[in-house]
């Protein structure tokens, strides 16, 4: 006996209705819509701790340069102009005469946005934040004790910083760290 299939009229495309899409395309453009601020906020707190890990290891060099070349290094900031360059300086014989100089290292500028705000020295109770400021880093491995302020310029007034962040230079033995939390709050009513 033959086999009788019997065929149902009413059988469920392979397809997708247009609502089904429509629907589909809606939920996809709300999770992007939602998903791209959140991204933009973490890409620019990258870039913030991408200045800063810079700058400290910049400081890291120069007294590890300093205890293994046996020489004084200097950490160099330039608030003039730019206000964003950096480098390390070391003593080395000039160019026509056996007089030692200084001689730059390779310069830094910060980035995007960033710019050094002050550098403030406790042992003098002094705050420099005009033309340049130097950090000495000893053979010894002892430095100048500092704390070096950056940030990044929120209004027109120049004096808020969003985000800010305070470098200490230890000078007893030459440690770099970045302050957080309540350490931090101590040291922001120098600005």
């Amino acid at each position: 006996m033959p086999s009788h299939r019997t065929h149902n009229a009413r059988q469920a495309p392979g397809g997708f209705t247009l609502i089904e899409l429509v629907v589909v395309v809606a939920i996809l453009s709300l999770m992007v819509g939602t998903a791209i601020p959140l991204f933009g906020g973490a890409l620019g707190k990258l870039r913030a701790t991408s200045a800063i890990d810079e700058v400290l290891m910049t400081l890291r060099l120069a007294n590890q340069k300093s205890v293994f070349q046996q020489a004084r290094q200097e950490f160099v900031i330039d608030f003039r102009r730019d206000k964003n360059r950096y480098w390390i300086e070391f003593l080395q014989p000039g160019k026509r005469a056996k007089k030692l100089r200084w001689a730059p290292d390779q310069v830094r500028a910060l980035k995007r946005d960033f710019e050094f705000i002050q550098v403030y020295f406790p042992d003098q109770d002094e705050t420099n934040r005009r033309r340049q400021a130097r950090i000495s880093f000893f053979p010894d491995g002892t430095s100048k004790d500092c704390y070096i302020f950056l940030g990044k310029s929120v209004g027109s007034g120049g004096r808020d910083y969003d985000p800010l962040y305070v470098i200490e230079v230890r000078g007893s033995d030459g440690r770099v760290r970045l302050l957080e939390g309540e350490e931090k709050e101590e040291y922001e009513g120098y600005l």
